[in-house]
């Protein structure tokens, strides 16, 4: 009950705030839709047309992509139950095992590719704090980087927490807890990839 009011009060005042905040960018909840169907379109569809780029850049591009993609059926299947007050079962039970399988895999893939273009110096973060503390606009392109390792470190507790909880390791208290473990990772998560979305449209403009 707490982790559903928790999370839809977390989730809907964060969005009013991105909305207000995109506001003075002339960006309108209409434009934020469009660039995230263009920019689908564009990584998934489109890329491989093109003949301009590397294969290797292609690749990132549509991995990233694919994991967004596969992220928002995740979140869809699962935040849908704790709206409406209910636990995951039929359908969507199934839907969501199979795409948390598929997106393991291409969040492997997504740190392998991704680790070293993302490595953070000392500097960035000094300046990136320095913006922080005087109230300046924060720097898209290091946010972004920041916003990636705090990713891969929720990811981390999310699946070891779903992975422990097959083994008959622990009783009844030790798999609540992981499931609780589970659920406020990845609400953290989720509300890590709504910043990233907001920062690549802010850079972007």
């Amino acid at each position: 009950m707490i982790f559903r009011v928790v999370s839809i009060l977390l989730i809907a005042a964060l969005l009013v705030y991105l909305i207000r905040k995109l506001k003075p960018n002339k960006i309108t909840p209409k434009i934020v839709w469009q660039f995230c169907r263009e920019d689908f379109k564009e990584n998934l569809v489109i890329a491989w047309r093109i003949k301009s780029g590397s294969f290797f850049k292609k690749t990132k591009s549509i991995i990233v992509h694919i994991c967004a993609a596969l992220f928002i059926i995740l979140f869809i299947t699962a935040f849908l139950p704790v709206v409406f007050g209910y636990h995951m079962s039929g359908l969507f039970m199934m839907v969501h095992a199979s795409t948390a399988l598929l997106a393991s895999i291409c969040l492997v893939a997504f740190v392998f590719l991704f680790s070293n273009s993302n490595q953070l110096s000392l500097e960035e973060l000094q300046n990136l704090a320095g913006n922080y503390r005087q109230k300046k606009t924060l720097d898209s392109r290091i946010m972004l980087k920041v916003l990636y390792w705090l990713i891969i470190a929720l990811i981390l507790p999310a699946m070891l927490s779903i992975i422990l909880m097959l083994y008959p390791l622990f009783g009844t208290d030790g798999l609540e807890f992981l499931a609780d473990v589970h659920r406020w990772s990845v609400l953290l998560l989720t509300i890590c990839v709504i910043f990233v979305q907001y920062f690549r449209m802010i850079a972007k403009k």
